[in-house]
């Protein structure tokens, strides 16, 4: 089929009308609207170990030894979660989880025994590209879960 000029520049106009017109009103494609991946084991425990979740502001046992503490890298687009609790055969961290400003478990890592080191436990979780706060959370298996602070990212 031959196509006329007039054609051809009505089809090409239309063509550009629909790419170029999201881009200028704000629109984002679906991959990028989509946050983060959830993983339904990671929020099933997060929510399980939530019971009780002490805070600084209503603290249980020691809450020096049990409030995670973060570092975040902006660079790496990563956060370090550790808890200064002793590792020991009977008191020990089990778990440490971060949630982003959504809720969204973005990483968890469970300890099932004390570390061999008896190092405090530490944990790098990678954010997501749409994370903008996280909370890290610490469970202890006698003194319940904690909660840290909200930390903008």
């Amino acid at each position: 089929m031959k196509q006329n000029r007039r054609d051809f520049l009505k089809h090409a106009a239309t063509i550009a009308t629909v790419v170029a017109v999201p881009a200028f009103t704000g629109c984002t494609t679906e991959e990028e609207e989509s946050g983060p991946e959830i993983n339904m084991e990671w929020e099933d425990r997060a929510t399980a170990l939530e019971a009780t979740t002490w805070t600084a502001d209503n603290p249980g046992v020691k809450p020096e030894v049990h409030l995670p503490e973060t570092t975040y890298n902006a660079d790496a687009r990563t956060m370090t979660v550790s808890v200064p609790h002793v590792m020991e055969a009977g008191h020990y961290i089990t778990t440490i989880y971060i949630r982003d400003q959504d809720g969204i478990v973005l990483g968890l890592k469970e300890y099932e025994t004390p570390s061999v080191d008896g190092d405090p436990p530490s944990v790098d979780i990678s954010l997501h590209e749409s994370t903008t706060a996280i909370v890290a959370y610490a469970y202890c298996n006698l003194h319940d879960n904690w909660a840290g602070g909200s930390i903008s990212t």
